[in-house]
């Protein structure tokens, strides 16, 4: 049966015509029903105790006058009565819900995530701080001069005696010598000539990873690139790519790309996806969309990591890392998953086998999508 409500006028109103419309079909059942009592005969009466049969006979009263004194109309009076009340407090209701309805849309979108576009020298400078963190020039790679000291000492001169040693003054003798400034002077643009190479590299990973990107997902999401978060935990983190999606139901979802040489240790691969987990936690959740028929299933990873590796040590890289990501996704809050793909594999790659890949550590994180 339906409960009063006084939470407010309209909700009693409405409540109130609810509980006249049960009656006005649960009273007739109800009578219907009774009809049985009417029927026990004199004899069966007299044949039980006192008492039950008293309160059968009170039984068979009330129901007598319930059927001769309660005609159908009244029945129908009620129900009238219940959906009058009910479209009344509906009507006088409804702008009050719209009020409500906007305050709750204004709240959420207040609290879905809001981003920017980076600047191009806000996007050359992360490049190059990536480049400095990801793969740094070690200064042995161009040698300094030979110092005294590290001369050998079969091919040592002998130093000169008092008498021949030619006098310095004191300012002299504090100018740095013109050959290993020039070597110094080499030796940076060294660095930096390789640095730039380095960068270049990562730019060109990252347009082709865009490209497919945008290829796999147009039209259902919109592809944004090299954004900052705005808003919630994650303000002022940033995202290689950013997948907004153009239906309610589908989960938004964080792109980050590295490019890596060489071996990947375990505490690389866990800095790596906790920053992708701290970028994306805010995203929404939803459906995962993998481009194809069918019923879709509930988004656990709220960001993918794409790593773009060397061919050489591909596959015991692959082996350590799926080894490792379950056990990094254990403690987190939302999940990460792992796309490996080789260089050369990337330039012959389908998109809608990267959408593929995406869809599946999407679902299930903890499974990384090799595409070598």
């Amino acid at each position: 049966m339906p409960q009063i409500e006084f939470g407010s006028l309209y909700k009693f109103a409405a409540s109130v015509g609810l509980v006249l419309i049960f009656a006005a079909i649960a009273l007739p059942w109800i009578l219907l029903q009774s009809t049985g009592v009417l029927l026990i005969s004199k004899k069966a009466v007299a044949g039980l105790p006192d008492s039950a049969g008293a309160a059968i006979q009170r039984r068979q009263l009330v129901v007598t006058w319930a059927q001769d004194n309660l005609p159908a109309p009244i029945f129908v009076v009620l129900a009238l009565a219940g959906v009058s009340l009910l479209v009344w407090a509906f009507v006088k209701w409804a702008p009050s819900q719209k009020r409500s309805d906007a305050s709750e849309q204004l709240a959420l979108q207040k609290e879905e995530v809001e981003f920017q576009n980076l600047s191009r020298a806000e996007i050359d400078e992360r490049l190059e701080e990536e480049v400095a963190e990801t793969n740094p020039v070690q200064p042995n790679e161009v040698l300094p001069p030979a110092t005294e000291s590290e001369t050998p000492t079969h091919l040592a001169t002998p130093p000169p005696s008092s008498a021949d040693a030619p006098t310095m003054s004191p300012d002299a003798a504090q100018e740095p010598d013109p050959a290993a400034r020039s070597d110094g002077r080499e030796a940076a643009e060294v660095r930096r000539e390789q640095s730039r190479q380095l960068v270049a590299q990562l730019r060109a990973t990252e347009d082709q990873v865009a490209r497919l990107f945008q290829d796999a997902f147009e039209g259902a999401f919109k592809v944004v690139r090299e954004v900052r978060i705005t808003s919630g935990a994650a303000r002022g983190r940033m995202l290689d790519i950013f997948l907004d999606p153009t239906g309610e139901s589908r989960a938004q979802l964080g792109i980050e790309i590295k490019r890596l040489g060489g071996q990947i240790l375990p505490d690389r691969l866990t800095d790596l996806m906790t920053r992708a987990a701290i970028t994306t936690q805010d995203l929404s959740a939803g459906k995962v969309f993998t481009g194809v028929r069918g019923r879709p299933r509930e988004a656990k990873a709220s960001g993918v990591l794409v790593l773009v590796l060397n061919d050489e040590a591909f596959a015991a890289n692959a082996f350590r890392i799926q080894r490792h990501v379950p056990i990094i996704n254990s403690v987190m809050k939302r999940p990460v998953g792992v796309v490996l793909i080789t260089q050369t594999r990337l330039t012959s790659i389908q998109s809608d086998e990267l959408r593929e890949a995406v869809a599946s550590v999407w679902a299930e994180p903890d499974n990384i999508a090799n595409l070598e």
